[in-house]
């Protein structure tokens, strides 16, 4: 005969568990309905959240033939599994009080999940390519070089240089539709990898007809846009070696680096969506030359 669940659970828990719940049940203030809380319905409430995918469901049996059906989903030590409920509810039950063919079957599974856990734990992280990052394939990355202005640039001196060493980079949005304020990110790092400058968008122009140029509200779908990051006096001094160009919009991003290097030591706020297997301590952006500048 198959009966309540939770009369199944309570009849195999202990009688330190089942005081546990009552004096819970009183601190806590629990009611159902009118009158005094119901016992019953106040331990079908207690849920464990398991993530462990279930099996099948089956009828276990208890020592005293006492039966429920449930899906085994784990174990919360080597003496107790885990039972899932029709209604979802995870109950925890001794694999002592089982009757001898499901304390077996308990068993048994219970080292094929250890197996199958040491099995995981054995098997050697996929090793990560630094030099290969996941890039967006609708923010697209088509050039990066070494350039002269083709009028004036802005610097972060706060002058404008005619004719400046840039670097230039080309980039294209290949969405369906026009993609509004992506970002366009410039990064200077020296020879040992530490960030030197940061460009949080792309520094403004003038032509030699005097427009001025700076980064579009919207870049337009399969256009080519180019963009020139001035190769400044404190740059060089600071020996400047690595420019990163990050572009992308949320979540979804694409890099380069010139001259081509690998990405490994390089810290960036957008890294870990590129090298999302990676390491993600991007967030201590500390490593800054000692007057500052970003």
């Amino acid at each position: 005969m198959i009966v309540n669940p939770i009369i199944f659970w309570c009849c195999n828990s202990g009688f330190e568990s089942l005081i546990q719940v009552c004096r819970n049940a009183l601190v806590n203030r629990w009611s159902c309905g009118v009158g005094l809380p119901s016992l019953f319905i106040l331990l079908s409430l207690l849920v464990l959240n398991v993530s462990v995918p279930a099996q099948e469901p089956r009828i276990w049996t208890d020592a005293k033939g006492r039966q429920v059906e449930a899906s085994l989903v784990g174990f919360e030590d080597p003496r107790t599994i885990l039972l899932q409920l029709g209604d979802g509810r995870t109950l925890p039950f001794p694999i002592a009080n089982l009757n001898s063919s499901d304390h077996s079957f308990a068993k048994s599974q219970h080292v094929a999940f250890e197996k199958r856990k040491k099995s995981a734990e054995s098997k050697p992280t996929q090793a990560i390519d630094w030099n290969k990052p996941a890039n967006s394939d609708r923010f697209c990355i088509r050039s990066i070089r070494r350039s002269n202005s083709p009028g004036y640039v802005a610097t972060k001196e706060g002058g404008w240089q005619y004719r400046q060493k840039c670097i230039c980079v080309r980039i294209q949005y290949k969405g369906r539709s026009d993609v509004e304020h992506p970002v366009v990110k410039g990064y200077f790092y020296d020879r040992d990898g530490e960030l030197i400058e940061t460009y949080e968008k792309p520094p403004s122009q003038q032509e030699d007809n005097g427009q001025y140029i700076s980064q579009p509200r919207f870049l337009k779908s399969r256009d080519d846009y180019e963009f020139y990051y001035p190769l400044t006096r404190f740059l060089e001094e600071s020996d400047w070696a690595t420019f990163v160009i990050v572009f992308g919009s949320g979540k979804e991003f694409s890099v380069d680096s010139f001259p081509k290097r690998s990405f490994k030591t390089l810290a960036f706020a957008e890294k870990s969506l590129v090298f999302p297997k990676g390491e993600t301590a991007i967030s201590t952006m500390t490593m800054v030359k000692s007057d500052g500048r970003r």
